[in-house]
């Protein structure tokens, strides 16, 4: 996969979202589109909290692919 930035081919690697604690209890990963002003009227999509991750060394940015819940 190449970084959409800099068109540099990107690292393959794993990404985890957690809040610190043992059983990260209170962290969800959400996307919305930018569609709507408002917060609230938005479309969300919840997310698994692991994906694989692609970093640029470059750009020094990580991208991820995370899967619907």
């Amino acid at each position: 996969m190449k970084c959409p930035n800099c068109r540099k081919e990107l690292q393959v690697g794993s990404m985890k979202v957690s809040d610190g604690s043992l059983f990260c209890t209170n962290v969800s990963l959400t996307w919305s589109s930018n569609e709507k002003k408002s917060f609230f009227n938005k479309h969300i999509v919840e997310l698994s909290l692991s994906a694989t991750g692609y970093y640029c060394d470059e750009c020094m940015r990580v991208y991820g692919i995370f899967k619907e819940k």
